[in-house]
């Protein structure tokens, strides 16, 4: 099992703080369609995986956002407006594996003065959180796991926690509603 310091959240890769925009980075490219695209490519030489944070995100219906690796096999999205905080305008992705990846946008033609996307963190992981997921769900001699039948009676409490992964460190938390039960 991996180490880190008690009481300070797990270390499992590094961020890079960034500011690529549709502006200042990438390559636009008008479709036959009359449509476009912007892609960026980004590269951490020796990442295990890479992850993604965006802010300013404006999106609107009919934009697409894909994250994918160098040899397009793997990819998240499409992302569009529904994915990003409403207060915030934040979105971020889940790992991609490999050190390489592309970005690419589709946007129609009409949108093209409305988007809004900047890149602000990259996300270069030095340790397999795949590996790390492994030992989620167990528990060290001296704890009680929360799927031991012992806890059975706490199901729907158990359905709270949750793996909180905040650029390259995570931790554990959980969902707690408000007083007026509405999910919130």
């Amino acid at each position: 099992m991996y180490k880190n310091e008690k009481n300070k959240r797990f270390r499992f890769g590094f961020d890079h703080f960034v500011s690529y925009n549709l502006e200042n980075s990438g390559t636009w490219k008008q479709l036959d369609s009359k449509d476009y695209i912007w892609r960026l490519g980004i590269s951490s030489q020796g990442a295990i995986s890479l992850s993604f944070s965006f802010k300013s995100v404006i999106l609107p219906n009919g934009c697409r956002l894909f994250v994918m690796n160098k040899s397009k096999t793997e990819y998240h999205g499409a992302f569009n407006d529904s994915f990003a905080s409403d207060d915030t305008r934040m979105l971020s992705t889940e790992v991609l594996y490999g050190d390489k990846a592309i970005i690419e946008l589709f946007v129609p033609e009409y949108l093209r003065n409305t988007v809004k996307l900047e890149l602000w963190r990259v996300t270069h992981a030095y340790i397999d959180i795949a590996d790390l997921a492994k030992a989620f769900g167990g528990s060290g001699a001296c704890e009680n796991n929360v799927r031991c039948p012992v806890y059975s009676a706490y199901d729907d409490q158990i359905r709270s926690v949750v793996c909180l992964v905040d650029g390259g460190e995570f931790c554990s938390g959980v969902l707690v509603n408000n007083t007026c039960n509405d999910g919130t």
